[in-house]
């Protein structure tokens, strides 16, 4: 009953104490979804037959396999879906060494220009600095001291992590703020 009253004259104030979940529970159920700008969505691969030509972008995961078996999937994926970009997401698995050593690899088989960003692509974020040619995300490194980086392309904002809608409108804004 108080949730419900709290609802139809909601304090602002008070929502920022609560979890982020509740958060974004709280903030959905008042939020006019039909006024907000369409963001595209990507359809996410695991394999090569898993989806072909119904996406504009395409989010792989990476990283849990060989460079080589990645570099496959993905050129199976570019020649099975040619209108289609890729996003690519190794979690945070790779060294800077790796993901270098991939973004090499993909430039030699002329992908490079396929690929939107790649998400969390460093599992030390400190070595984020030093990646000033592949395009990234952020997603789970995502930070404020992150956002003058000159290869940040994106951040990817969770809202049960980031403070509900109202923590998604403040990360916009800094997106915005930056390009990004």
């Amino acid at each position: 009953k108080e949730l419900h009253s709290w609802i139809k004259d909601p304090d602002r104030d008070r929502l920022k104490d609560l979890h982020s979940i509740t958060q974004f529970a709280i903030e959905s159920s008042m939020y006019d979804y039909f006024q907000a700008p369409a963001v595209p969505i990507n359809g996410l691969c695991t394999n090569a037959d898993t989806l072909k030509d119904q996406y504009r972008s395409l989010k792989i995961k990476v990283g849990r396999s060989s460079i080589e078996k990645d570099l496959e999937l993905i050129s199976q994926l570019a020649l099975q879906n040619p209108q289609s970009t890729f996003r690519l997401d190794p979690n945070g698995l790779w060294s800077l060494n790796q993901t270098c050593q991939f973004w090499s690899s993909l430039q030699k088989i002329n992908l490079e220009h396929r690929i939107e960003y790649i998400e969390d692509p460093v599992n030390t974020p400190k070595d984020l600095h030093k990646i000033t040619e592949i395009p990234i995300a952020l997603d789970q490194q995502i930070d404020t001291k992150w956002l003058d980086l000159p290869s940040l392309k994106a951040i990817i904002i969770k809202p049960s992590v980031q403070g509900g809608v109202s923590g998604v409108k403040r990360w916009q804004e800094q997106g915005r703020n930056k390009n990004i």
